[in-house]
């Protein structure tokens, strides 16, 4: 009962944001709506995903063993990868910092070990591509965006403090630490629910969707940061 009470409340979060997305993305042009229409596919794909296992878990009472699910949500995530490729201007794409190696190594070994533990070859190597390179671009651009954050503090000490019209890009930082940790929390997901100890309050799992929505709504405020146009600043 407190899986399916859960999955509901997810279903009404994901919903309510991508309502919320497609308003802005009505009021928004040119480039601020793409972002705004990729946000509401990254959500609603999701939230299909979630639709399909509810009904599932429903009407079955068990968590669906085929693709449907899996496939949304990977869908879902290459929005969002798409989200942040458009959103740096394909500067996500390149390797910003060694540490980013780190992320196919994570990716690649979680990989075999879902593959001894359940056996489906096809469906992690799926999930390690998608995976592997959304977390690459939200890596890489969060690190991009702090060195850009790091150069604007310097120059602005060399000018003394004084305010000036700025040229740098909105803050991105907020996005693609929040897509970042919506990946990190989906593998949680995976971790969780391989090691399922019931449908009770002290299964991690249920803490892991609980931070889950709350990462999704802050992307709202975090995409309307990124999207903010530049101004006079302190």
């Amino acid at each position: 009962m407190i899986e399916l009470i859960d999955s509901l409340i997810h279903m009404v979060v994901l919903a309510i944001c991508t309502l919320i997305a497609l308003y802005h993305a009505y009021h928004s042009r040119d480039f601020a709506r793409r972002v705004w229409i990729l946000y509401a596919l990254f959500t609603g794909e999701y939230f299909m995903g979630d639709l399909f296992s509810t009904l599932y878990l429903a009407f079955y009472d068990e968590t669906p063993w085929f693709y449907v699910s899996d496939l949304s949500w990977y869908t879902a995530y290459l929005f969002l990868s798409i989200l942040l490729i458009y959103i740096s201007e394909r500067e996500s794409i390149r390797m910003v910092t060694w540490a980013q190696l780190l992320i196919p190594l994570f990716t690649i070994s979680s990989g075999v070990f879902f593959v001894i533990e359940k056996g489906d070859l096809f469906g992690n190597i799926v999930g390690v591509v998608v995976m592997t390179s959304a977390m690459w671009l939200a890596g890489g651009g969060l690190e991009m965006e702090r060195q850009k954050a790091k150069e604007w503090r310097r120059e602005k000490r060399e000018e003394g403090g004084e305010r000036r019209r700025l040229s740098y890009v909105p803050d991105k930082r907020p996005l693609f630490f929040f897509s970042l940790a919506l990946l990190g929390l989906e593998y949680a997901f995976w971790f969780t629910s391989s090691f399922w100890i019931g449908d009770t309050l002290m299964n991690p799992y249920f803490w892991v969707d609980v931070l889950f929505m709350i990462s999704t709504v802050c992307m709202v405020p975090a995409i309307k940061k990124a999207l903010a146009v530049p101004g006079d600043e302190a």
